[in-house]
């Protein structure tokens, strides 16, 4: 990848702002503004300059390399926007860290190795120090053609910790019969949550997929809805009748009230606003805590429970693939060991021999 240019004679300035890849709107401790947070801005913003580590040459040329990352996750490896920012952030938290170390050395074996078990020694979970360990990865094949660097570690010569693959939890049927009978259909708020977590658990839809569902998704005609998912791979899945009558009742009776004219979204709230994921969150906790079910049931878990209860009806794990819009079967295959703890379980409580005295 090209490194972006620059007038001839122009140098960069240390009260610059905006700066390059910088939107105003990065909101503070977002992963935009950890990204902003690289810029070679003032300390007062009054035109002081602020210590810069090797000068604001240098933090223009992180910039600049965390903007090219940035365009390189979105249109080469073609990322969601959520894995974009995850992504830029790990890899600004780490060019933070080595700020004294100069540009043309930060990519060697040495630091990078360093940053990777410092991380894992300080506790870090290693689930966020694998995370990172992808974005460095990724960041490394931006390196490769980055001019004016020293020796650039093999991607693959970076190695993660090995993280265990905890089991998905799913809730047990009797939990869902409790959340979907509390959750009634009363009310424009009721009609809307009824069809939204309908949605969750009869197409097994994550929360991200289901707020940025468009209106056109949902095929009213053929019973279905079309999703685009990760990595933009788009899938067709069926909907059984009970979650279409929730989805055409909404759409007669609530939609058409609190959507504005251009609003795409198909599920909006009653201030006329598209969905969020943080309030589809805490909506489901509510609900989940008015039906008696404590904090332990979340949007997710609905998920979980559609690719169990494929699995035992006999779905095998291709098409279970093809539904979850999963781009490794190897994630799939999670749901098999689910699966076969439940069987174990139920074995274990049923068989004469199984039991414990």
């Amino acid at each position: 990848m090209s490194r972006p240019s620059r007038p001839a004679g122009e140098r960069p300035q240390g009260n610059t702002r905006p700066a390059p890849n910088c939107e105003p709107e990065a909101a503070s401790g977002s992963p935009r503004a950890a990204e902003c947070a690289l810029q070679p801005l003032s300390a007062t913003g009054k035109g002081e300059s602020a210590p810069l580590g090797h000068g604001a040459a240098e933090a223009a040329e992180r910039a600049a390399f965390c903007g090219a990352f940035r365009t390189h996750l979105r249109l080469e490896r073609q990322l969601g926007a959520r894995s974009v920012a995850a992504y830029v952030a790990d890899v600004s938290s780490y060019l933070r860290a080595r700020t004294q170390m100069p540009f043309a050395q930060v990519f060697s074996e040495a630091p990078l190795v360093a940053y990777v078990s410092q991380r894992v020694a300080s506790g870090a979970a290693l689930k966020s120090v694998a995370r990172a360990v992808a974005a460095l990865r990724a960041a490394l094949h931006v390196a490769r053609t980055w001019p004016g660097l020293g020796p650039v570690l093999a991607p693959e010569a970076l190695k993660a910790p090995k993280v265990g693959r905890s089991l998905p939890k799913a809730p047990t049927t009797g939990q869902l019969t409790e959340f979907f009978t509390a959750l009634g259909a009363s009310g424009l708020e009721g009609q809307r949550d009824a069809a939204l977590f309908a949605l969750l658990y009869a197409a097994g839809l994550r929360v991200s997929e289901a707020v940025g569902l468009p209106l056109e998704a949902y095929d009213a005609a053929g019973g279905a809805l079309r999703v685009r998912g990760k990595g933009g791979r788009e899938r067709l899945i069926p909907l059984d009748p009970d979650a279409q009558a929730l989805v055409e009742r909404y759409l007669a009776d609530v939609r058409p009230l609190w959507a504005p004219p251009q609003c795409r979204e198909l599920f909006v709230s009653r201030r006329k606003k598209p969905l969020t994921r943080q309030a589809v969150w805490k909506r489901m906790q509510t609900l989940a805590r008015d039906a008696g079910l404590g904090d332990a049931m979340h949007p997710h878990q609905l998920r979980h429970a559609f690719a169990t209860q494929a699995l035992r009806a006999g779905a095998d794990l291709r098409t279970l693939q093809v539904l979850l819009g999963h781009a490794s079967i190897d994630t799939t295959q999670i749901y098999t060991q689910v699966s076969n703890e439940r069987l174990a379980s139920v074995h274990a409580q049923a068989h004469p021999r199984g039991r414990r005295s």
